[in-house]
């Protein structure tokens, strides 16, 4: 590649090993530093990856490679995928959702043949979480929040693309008994409606006064 006064400046090429196998980077350099798009190209001169550079650190855009497929587009942040991504299997869909530090972390579908959702909901260092995704045969969804014993804590409204609570719930306690049925607004209770107190029960109208006390 070219050197001004003595460092790299231009376009050029570098060549990397992985195992017995020699890939090859095409990109360009600035004050000695990988800046711009760079093309990774396997050892037969297909690509593997092509990524963008800000001072040889990976930021941005990019897509990941096999046998001239794409298995991965998204973002990356300092070196890691981190915000959206969408992985493939021989051209299909198998994940749509959030990366954080190179693994699936956040809310994400993930598919199975034929495009249909195999889990939908939260996922953590690549792991199935405790929030997930239910769709009614209509297409509602409804989220369900689970505690590490598997109880349910919480089962309602959604809001779409996301595990934030919205419109009607209800949430349980660690035993899976239902302690208040309410009314969702960007992830916070905006207002009671039922609340559960052994075998009383409080109803609240729509401004949240206490319109009934007793037994049910």
């Amino acid at each position: 590649m070219p050197l001004v006064d003595g460092l790299r400046c231009g376009k050029g090429t570098q060549k990397f090993m992985k195992g017995n196998e020699e890939y090859t980077l095409e990109c360009t350099w600035e004050n000695n530093k990988k800046n711009g798009e760079g093309v990774l190209l396997d050892p037969n001169g297909g690509m593997a990856m092509k990524l963008f550079f800000k001072d040889d650190v990976v930021n941005g855009e990019g897509t990941l490679f096999s046998n001239g497929q794409a298995t991965f587009k998204g973002t990356w942040k300092d070196g890691k995928r981190t915000g959206h991504g969408v992985e493939y299997v021989n051209g299909h869909v198998v994940y749509d959702g959030n990366y954080e530090n190179d693994q699936r972390n956040g809310y994400g579908i993930e598919y199975e043949d034929g495009n249909q959702i195999a889990f939908e909901g939260e996922w953590v260092n690549n792991q199935r979480g405790l929030k997930s995704v239910v769709r009614a045969k209509n297409g509602e969804r409804k989220l369900v929040e689970k505690d590490e014993a598997g109880h349910d804590r919480f089962v309602g409204g959604c809001k779409e693309n996301s595990l934030q609570r919205e419109g009607f719930g209800t949430e349980f306690d660690a035993e899976g008994n239902p302690q208040f049925e309410g009314v969702y607004k960007d992830g916070v209770l905006e207002r009671k409606v039922k609340e559960f107190k052994g075998k009383e029960i409080v109803l609240y109208d729509e401004d949240g006064k206490k319109v009934y006390e007793g037994e049910y």
